[in-house]
């Protein structure tokens, strides 16, 4: 029989008896998917690189009536007469949420009406989770306009949906974890995306094209501020962002290569003597 097992994250450097006593597992098997062939630990062989994709029918990305994205926000406490921006995901450090409340004090003093959301929600039962969405509102607590926001305060689907579609740029501070596919989401609904040079942003995110790459919080502020003043490159910018999602990032490419995956390992399979 064949099969494939597929990892999320960047195992490119394992922890070592971790890795050892995964390796023999891993390696029963026919393939090894990854969102990066980078990804892989070194030395695995079937590695396949498949990009993770959203679904623009689900209820994280389908359209949302202007009037019914900006009265969620409204509810949140959000004024939508000045700019807005957004980081949607766990908040947890791989994220860097500190260096994303940096960047916005930072942005903050050249633009004073900003405002940044800091969505997301722990799992029921992750305790670990909650203790770090704590740690960042308390490293937020303070600063005017800056609002971090999880399950507790009535963040669902719908809001996060209105947040990417309403913002002026979201923000992806990944440093390394996993695809961040967060980024794909708000390019989606047409705002252009400030990320950092790590994981699978690059893939997403073309520096110019459909957002800016930013290496610091220094770098990410002067990108909060020029998109700000220039509303016309944010349209530019998140026009391209939704037509490379389109090409690249939508479920309908996933199911075609895990499609092609599933074949070419039956066909490998036929041969074998």
């Amino acid at each position: 029989p064949c099969g494939r097992v597929r990892a999320g994250i960047d195992a490119a450097r394992p922890d070592p008896p971790a890795w050892e006593r995964a390796r023999p597992l891993a390696e029963r098997f026919d393939a090894a998917v990854f969102p990066l062939a980078s990804f892989a630990p070194p030395g695995l062989e079937g590695v396949r690189e498949i990009h993770p994709a959203i679904d623009p029918l689900g209820p994280r990305c389908r359209d949302l009536p202007l009037k019914l994205a900006g009265d969620s926000l409204r509810m949140l406490g959000l004024d939508l007469e000045r700019p807005l921006c957004c980081q949607v995901g766990a908040l947890d450090p791989w994220r860097d949420p500190h260096d994303t409340i940096d960047a916005f004090r930072l942005a903050k003093e050249e633009e004073p009406s900003l405002q940044l959301v800091l969505a997301g929600a722990p799992a029921a039962g992750d305790d670990e989770g909650w203790r770090v969405a704590g740690e960042v509102a308390a490293y937020a607590a303070g600063t005017p306009d800056l609002h971090v926001l999880t399950g507790y305060a009535g963040v669902g689907e719908t809001e996060l949906n209105a947040l990417q579609r309403l913002s002026r740029a979201a923000l992806a501070r990944s440093v390394r974890e996993d695809f961040a596919i967060s980024a794909s989401e708000a390019l989606w609904k047409g705002t252009p995306v400030v990320a950092a040079p790590d994981g699978g942003l690059p893939e997403q995110v073309a520096d110019g094209v459909t957002g800016l790459i930013a290496h610091t919080a220094e770098d990410t502020a002067r990108a909060l501020v020029e998109l700000v003043r220039d509303p016309a490159l944010s349209i530019v910018l998140g026009s391209a962002g939704r037509e490379r999602v389109r090409e690249r990032f939508l479920v309908t490419r996933l199911v075609a290569d895990e499609l092609e995956l599933m074949g070419s390992l039956l066909r490998a399979t036929v041969r074998r003597p």
